[in-house]
């Protein structure tokens, strides 16, 4: 018998798959919305930000691809601009491209008003701004494939999608960031800017 948080896992060209070869069978699946279901986390909202983006052909591992497509100024303060619309105040977490794209999205924010920041794996002050974000000193703190798992920030209201995936589990994961419980926080938002609603179930 194994457990595991993460049944099904990326996989070559950014598919997904689950763990055939280590397991038979999963016999008992306990889901997001089971959770949100039973009251063990909080129920989440999802809004889709139309940006006319056309991945059609794009190899989803091809990061240099995805960066020039993804990461452009327009596409920043559109953001930025949303983040505005809908969250604003609210602690979000942003998940980028590339570190590049973190700088830029935090970049966009800033000019906006928001007090934003960057963290990425070899950040050295990265635990200092972690820390800060937690004290609500930052509002948006912008990652790229740092913040997807083993970390908890339950005062967390939103995340911002603007990295595309086909993998399932990223997805969840990255849904899973606003669904822990807080006092005051009655719901999690989901700002979904390219499309990944679209391929995925929003609480799967």
């Amino acid at each position: 018998i194994g457990f595991t948080a993460t049944p099904f896992r990326s996989a070559p060209k950014g598919k997904t798959e689950g763990l055939g070869k280590t397991f038979e069978a999963l016999v008992y699946e306990y889901s997001l919305a089971d959770a949100i279901t039973d009251g063990a986390l909080c129920p989440v909202t999802g809004i889709q930000v139309e940006t006319e983006l056309d991945l059609e052909g794009v190899d989803p591992d091809d990061e240099e691809k995805l960066e020039k497509l993804v990461d452009t100024p327009e596409r920043c303060d559109v953001v930025a601009e949303k983040y505005l619309e809908l969250a604003s105040g609210k602690q979000a977490i942003a998940f980028s491209v590339t570190v590049l794209h973190a700088w830029h999205l935090a970049e966009a924010l800033q000019a906006a008003g928001v007090k934003a920041d960057v963290v990425w794996a070899d950040d050295k002050k990265r635990a200092e701004k972690i820390a800060a974000y937690k004290r609500k000193e930052t509002q948006v703190l912008c990652n790229c494939g740092l913040l997807t798992e083993g970390f908890d920030a339950p005062e967390t209201e939103a995340v911002l999608l603007v990295r595309p995936t086909q993998s399932r589990g990223l997805y969840a994961q990255q849904v899973g960031r606003v669904t822990r419980l807080f006092p005051g926080k009655t719901q999690g938002l989901v700002i979904d800017f390219v499309a990944n609603s679209d391929t995925h179930s929003l609480a799967s």
